[in-house]
């Protein structure tokens, strides 16, 4: 009779390692781009913030002026100075306007992306009505809603 005798893995097997290392590769190929689509999102949310006081500037000056957005696309015709949010170029704000609408853009640093979005107030309907969109930044492609928030 012959005898047998149980022994204990002493560890994990090659292909148990290649298993493992192709799980965390597939991961990492999935989070890292979200996380830095993440972050991106997060500075031009900060961006965003610190142009309120703009928004409520422009806000303030056309009720005062009867919704005459010609009347309110200057920082001088504002009474403020236009703001420097912490990850957009130096500037890197400017006012537009047209007969219905007035348009603050704002150009991104190297930091949030290089991304260009435009804060528009639409005056037609009588009441200063905020939207945000994503554009082209010269030859460069708009950047995603992943990536500052707001649509193309």
């Amino acid at each position: 009779m012959k005898n047998f005798r149980m022994t204990a893995q002493q560890g994990f097997s090659l292909i148990e390692l290649m298993i493992v290392v192709a799980i965390v590769g597939v991961l990492s190929a999935v989070a890292i781009p979200q996380y830095q689509n993440y972050v991106l999102r997060a500075k031009w949310s900060v961006n965003l913030s610190q142009i309120e006081p703009l928004k409520l500037a422009i806000s303030e000056c056309l009720l005062e002026n009867g919704m005459s957005s010609s009347a309110c696309d200057s920082n001088t015709e504002l009474q403020l100075t236009l703001p420097q949010p912490k990850y957009v170029d130096a500037n890197g704000i400017s006012l537009s306007s047209t007969s219905s609408s007035l348009t603050v853009a704002m150009v991104g640093n190297t930091e949030a992306g290089a991304c260009k979005i435009e804060m528009s107030v639409d005056t037609s309907s009588g009441d200063a009505i905020w939207t945000g969109k994503t554009v082209a930044n010269g030859t460069a492609t708009a950047c995603s809603k992943q990536q500052t928030g707001l649509s193309t």
